[in-house]
């Protein structure tokens, strides 16, 4: 009986062991994605966010499916999707998925809402190419999508993404206005903290970065344009996704922390992304471009 005991032990002892080495590996190959150089060999055949209205489930609670996919022309060594949900202006969800020689990724979240929200979704679909002797490339691209759900005590609840009618296009300009209001006053508070002139940047929040996915950034081609993405993307992952580092350089999960403002350089010779914590730590960026 008590070598019976001890063979269940050391046998879950090693199997304990087995399963920390493949999990902090695991991790540790998470944190090194590689995200250039570009390989133009390859390319996206589709890849899409989508949020769709679902259900209510009482007067003032409801459900949204939010779905991301991505194809690729060629299975890849790495296919990694990280999807972040914004509800007025702040994140309240991610959405991550990574497998190993998979051409295709598909991820699929019901989430729950309350009251009127917008709702908007930035996927970043990365994709790692090996090649002989140790060559390793990237490909990444973006989708986007976004949702205005308006819950009036006067009327049903109604969900939109352009709206159809005078009270869907009041709606969506009240929720706007608010989102608006705040955000700038972060971002101008944040301004003067860094002293950044903001004459001398082309600013655009996170949001709105798939306005650049099939047009290029003002004073860019397409190839740098979409060099810029993937730097975007590589920072975004890692100052971002990954956690946030504070003054005691502590990982802090970025959910609540207001949308990234990404601050590209008149010149194009770098770009400044900062944002705000839930508990309300500035937090800026910087990385230099070659242009």
């Amino acid at each position: 009986m008590i070598k019976k005991i001890f063979l269940i032990g050391t046998f879950t002892f090693i199997t304990a062991i087995i399963l920390f080495i493949f999990l902090d590996k695991k991790a540790a190959y998470l944190e090194t994605l590689t995200f250039e150089p570009i390989d133009h060999k390859v390319e996206y055949i589709n890849a899409d966010t989508s949020l769709q209205f679902l259900t209510i489930e009482d007067e003032d609670e409801y459900t949204i499916e939010w779905n991301i996919s991505s194809q690729l022309n060629q299975k890849a060594y790495l296919r990694k999707d990280i999807s972040f949900l914004f509800e007025d202006g702040r994140l309240t969800e991610v959405l991550s998925k990574w497998d190993k020689n998979k051409q295709e990724m598909n991820i699929r979240k019901v989430i729950n809402g309350e009251d009127s929200g917008h709702f908007q979704a930035v996927s970043f679909h990365h994709s790692e190419i090996h090649y002989p002797n140790d060559e390793i490339k990237s490909r990444l691209t973006i989708s986007c999508d976004d949702l205005y759900v308006i819950d009036s005590p006067l009327a049903p609840i109604q969900s939109f993404k352009v709206p159809s009618n005078e009270k869907e296009l009041e709606g969506k300009r009240i929720l706007d206005y608010i989102v608006e209001q705040q955000l700038a006053y972060i971002w101008k508070d944040m301004l003067g903290e860094y002293n950044i002139v903001a004459d001398n940047y082309m600013a655009f929040p996170l949001t709105s970065i798939c306005n650049y996915k099939e047009s290029p950034l003002p004073n860019m081609n397409e190839d740098q344009t979409t060099f810029v993405i993937h730097k975007i993307g590589e920072s975004i992952y890692k100052e971002y996704f990954s956690g946030i580092q504070n003054e005691h350089n502590l990982g802090i999960k970025p959910v609540g922390s207001t949308v990234p403002l990404i601050l590209l350089s008149n010149n194009n010779d770098h770009f400044i992304i900062m944002f705000q914590t839930l508990k309300g730590e500035k937090v800026q960026h910087m990385v230099t471009l070659p242009f």
